[in-house]
This record gives structure tokens, C-alpha cells and sequence, in this order.
């Protein structure tokens, strides 16, 4: 992947860059690479001070870079990776020039990409992560590399403009599994934290809630979902949220009802199953002692 004969000498570096034009697809996921590369440097190599608008990732292969961003400096060898932030000063160099240093990047844009670069381990406070290197890491490299190459001619001219058929979708699988596996990776190697913060759980129990009320799920399934003991998971949620679960989950569903008995034609068993109710008479009982009326009543005053 990284030879002389598809690198331009520049002044501090050999180097190939590859311009991307990402997909159609790229840009529906929120995951698009935009530039890739790959270099040998010189000894006087030095990059910066400068900033970027996306995030980087770059790949030591061979030898040491300092890098350098804010108030502070780290040194980098084989096997470790660091990403440039957007809006972030930073400058890396050459750490031992009697040593060659090579690397490989890739900058990413994209809505997912904040989300995907913090699970890869990624932060701003500490924008590198130590000996991820490894052959699984390599393989996808050089895939994407491979697959680059082949858009760009190997050489400095704009890759591609449309996608040859199927390499938006190899792209893209490519890139999540470069991302699932450093996130794998820094998931095992972060020492276990103790339990979750209860703002963590109880929002994501929420969002449980909120995402499948229709599916006709009960507080028990919320409960597993959080794994908790279901006394702490009602007393928490009640506290945090100022409603019991069980009161959350009929208030989303009657809500949800009253909707559709405004806005559709659904008859009320129709509404009734789609709402998560396991039948007409539980959905009529529960909509009548919240809103004073029948769901009948309530559509035909509707409707006036």
C-alpha cells in the first residue's frame, strides 16, 4: 500500500493523497470519507500549527511522531492512533528523525461521525489511543486503501466522481467495521467503572419505552431492558421523571390514541391494536378514565 513509486516528493514527506467524493449512501448515514493518504517522511517532517473542519485518523505504521494539540504534547509509536479534531490547533512532527516514520490517514465527515470517533476512544482531552494496530485493524486498511486506490488511479487526481456499483456499500461496511472494532477494542481495554450512572440507564429506559410503547411491551420488558431490580427501576424512574413507568407507558399509548382518533379513519379496534393494547375493552377503560369520554365520544367532539 505505501510505496515510493505512488508517492510525490514534497518538501518534508513522500506522500499520496487521495480525494474522495463520497456517495450518495455516505451521505444518507452520516459516514463519509473525504480524503485518505499514506507517507514516508523526511527527517525535518513538521506539520502545523494548523486546524481542520472534520476529524482525521491517523495510523503510526512505522517509527514515532509527536503530536502536539492545545497545551500538550504526547509521543506516538508503531501501532498507535491518534484523530485531529475540527477547530482544534494541533501540530505533529517527526519524533526521532534517525528513524523513518510512516503513516496512513483518514478524514471522516459526517452527522455519526462525533458518536463514532468517542466508542473508537477518541476524545479531545486525549486524542489517540495506544497499540490499536493490530492485523484485524490492518486488514480493513488495507481494503479501504485497495478500494480507494482503484477510484483514484493510485495517484493525486479526484477519486471517482460517482461510485462504481457496489463500492459505496463495500465503502461504507468497511468504515463501521473500522469503527467497531476500535470501539471493541477500547471497550476491553477501559478498567470496569462500576455501575452505570442512574441518569444513564433511566433515559435509556425512557427511550426504550418511547421507541416501542406500540409494540404492546409492559414495564417488565422495561426492566429487563435496564437491568435492574424492578422496585429501584419504578421508585428511580418515578423520581427522575416526575410519572411512575406504568403511568408514562399508558399516558405515550392514550396520547398516541387520541392522535389517531383526530387524524385518521382507523376504526377504535384498529387504533386499539395498533396502540399495544391486547384488546378493545382495556383500550376503551383506560381512555375513558383519562379523558372523561369513550374514544367514540372523543372523535365524534372531534370531528364537530
Amino acid at each position: 500500500m505505501q510505496q515510493l513509486r505512488h508517492m510525490a516528493e514534497k518538501e518534508h514527506e513522500y506522500v499520496c493523497h487521495l480525494l474522495l467524493m463520497p456517495a450518495s449512501l455516505q451521505k444518507a448515514v452520516g459516514v463519509m470519507a473525504l480524503r485518505a493518504g499514506y507517507n514516508l517522511a523526511k527527517p525535518s517532517y513538521n506539520i502545523g500549527p494548523r486546524q481542520i473542519e472534520h476529524f482525521s485518523i491517523h495510523v503510526v505504521q512505522e517509527g514515532s511522531v509527536l503530536l502536539q494539540y492545545g497545551s500538550h504534547s504526547v509521543t506516538l509509536n508503531q501501532g498507535d492512533l491518534f484523530c485531529l479534531m475540527p477547530h482544534i490547533t494541533y501540530r505533529y512532527s517527526i519524533a526521532d528523525p534517525a528513524r523513518p516514520l510512516r503513516m496512513n490517514w483518514l478524514a471522516l465527515d459526517g452527522m455519526q461521525l462525533p458518536e463514532l470517533i468517542a466508542r473508537a476512544g477518541f476524545t479531545r482531552e486525549q486524542p489517540y489511543v495506544r497499540q490499536a494496530l493490530d492485523d484485524k485493524l490492518a486488514f480493513i486498511l488495507r481494503c479501504l486503501f485497495r478500494l480507494y486506490e482503484s477510484e483514484a488511479g493510485g495517484n493525486d487526481s479526484l477519486a471517482g466522481q460517482e461510485r462504481r456499483t457496489g463500492h459505496d456499500l463495500q465503502e461504507l461496511i468497511l468504515l463501521l467495521r473500522l469503527f467497531e472494532h476500535l470501539s471493541r477494542r477500547t471497550a476491553s481495554s477501559r478498567p470496569l467503572l462500576g455501575k452505570r450512572p442512574a441518569q444513564d440507564w433511566l433515559h435509556r429506559s425512557r427511550e426504550y419505552i418511547n421507541l416501542h410503547y406500540m409494540e404492546g411491551i409492559t414495564v417488565a420488558d422495561a426492566v429487563r431492558h435496564a437491568g435492574v431490580q424492578r422496585s429501584h427501576f419504578s421508585t428511580s424512574f418515578t423520581e427522575h421523571f416526575g410519572i411512575s413507568p406504568l403511568h408514562y407507558l399508558q399516558r405515550l399509548r392514550l396520547s398516541k390514541g387520541a392522535q389517531l382518533l383526530r387524524e385518521t379513519a382507523l376504526s377504535v379496534t384498529e387504533i386499539s391494536s395498533t396502540i399495544g393494547y391486547s384488546d378493545l375493552y382495556s383500550f376503551t377503560r383506560a381512555f375513558t378514565k383519562q379523558y372523561g369520554i369513550s374514544p367514540s365520544g372523543y372523535r365524534k367532539n372531534s370531528s364537530i
